[in-house]
C-alpha cells in the first residue's frame, strides 16, 4: 500500500484536494511483475478497507526529474515546515461517511484498531495497520453521537 500512496492524501481521490493530473497518485510500473505487485496490493486493500482505491497503475514513461528544492519534500518539511520524523514513518489518512460501521467491518476482519475523539468533540480517528505494516488513519465526518 505504501507503493500506491506515497504521500499523505485520500486515496479513493484522484487529485487528493489538489487540482490537475499532476496531483495524482500512482505507481508506474517498467516490467510485468512489478505490474503484478501493484495490482495485487491494491485488490488486497480494497478487499480490506471495502473501498475503490483510484490510484493510477500504469506503464511507466518518460521521466523527468524536478528541481532540486522538490526533493525529498516532505523530508525538507513539506508545505508547511513540518518535518516528517524518520521514526515515525508516514501514515495514510481517509475519512468515511458511516465511521462505527467501517471500524466494525475492521474489527470483524481481525484487525486492532485504536480509537479516539478529538477535544472538539466533533471528530473520531481510529489508527490501523494495513496488510503491509503501513499505518493507516480513518475519520468520521460527522460529529461524535
Amino acid at each position: 500500500m505504501k507503493r500506491l500512496m506515497q504521500f499523505p492524501r485520500n486515496p479513493r481521490s484522484p487529485n487528493g484536494n489538489d487540482v490537475g493530473t499532476q496531483y495524482r497518485s500512482g505507481i508506474y510500473f517498467y516490467t510485468p511483475d512489478q505490474e503484478k505487485a501493484a495490482l495485487e496490493s491494491r485488490d488486497r486493500h480494497q478487499k480490506l478497507l471495502n473501498m475503490k482505491i483510484v490510484t493510477e497503475i500504469l506503464p511507466a514513461k518518460k521521466f523527468y526529474r524536478a528541481e532540486e528544492y522538490h526533493q525529498q519534500h516532505l523530508a525538507k518539511g513539506g508545505r508547511f515546515g513540518f518535518r516528517q520524523s524518520a521514526e515515525k514513518g508516514h501514515h495514510i489518512c481517509f475519512s468515511v461517511s458511516n465511521f462505527d460501521s467501517f471500524v466494525q467491518s475492521l474489527k470483524e476482519k481481525g484487525i486492532e484498531v485504536h480509537e479516539k475523539a478529538q477535544p472538539d468533540g466533533k471528530t473520531k480517528q481510529a489508527f490501523f495497520f494495513d496488510l503491509d505494516g503501513n499505518g493507516l488513519e480513518v475519520s468520521s465526518q460527522s460529529p461524535v453521537q
